[in-house]
């Protein structure tokens, strides 16, 4: 019985020397692991910002000059999308309704005021890199605006962009 325990003990004391033995590492290896460590850690937040999605709350107005006002539907023969620039920009298709294209001519500039909008899902590191683009949100529709008149002197150049986007916190 006795000779069970000292061979039961001699056992554990060898098991524990080994992983003992095993486990050592030097300060090196384990400053290694911690840097791999934190590069995993570092790709995986990458990646999460990545395909983190957003929403997004537009506001302010804008100020574009028409360019050429179009029909859309040939059957109708309604204007009711516009040809629009910002001051020194490249030219969207700004889909303005019936009611509002009447109201517009042909070379004139005007004001737009932003209602209540909010674009869903969308890509956190697109948005923190500032690759959006308000032209596509107008001209896709997913903005919604009215037409406040004829742009003032001071609404027209540099002035012309006043829509803030800002991330909405879920």
């Amino acid at each position: 019985m006795c000779m069970k325990r000292i061979l039961s003990c001699l056992v554990m004391l060898s098991l524990t020397i080994t992983m003992i033995g095993c486990s050592s590492k030097s300060n090196e290896e384990i400053e290694s692991l911690k840097r791999e460590i934190d590069g995993l850690k570092s790709a995986n937040e990458k990646l999460m910002n990545q395909t983190k999605r957003v929403d997004l709350k537009l506001s302010g107005d804008f100020s574009v000059t028409v360019q050429k006002l179009i029909v859309e539907d040939p059957t109708t023969n309604v204007k009711n999308l516009a040809l629009v620039s910002f001051f020194q920009a490249s030219v969207f298709l700004l889909p303005v309704g019936e009611e509002t294209s009447m109201k517009l001519k042909e070379g004139k500039a005007y004001t737009f005021k932003l209602l209540d909008s909010t674009i869903k899902d969308y890509l956190y590191d697109d948005f923190k890199k500032g690759q959006y683009s308000v032209e596509l949100f107008l001209s896709e529709g997913m903005v919604k605006f009215e037409l406040v008149g004829e742009a003032k002197e001071d609404e027209l150049g540099m002035n012309s962009y006043r829509i803030k986007v800002e991330e909405v916190s879920k």
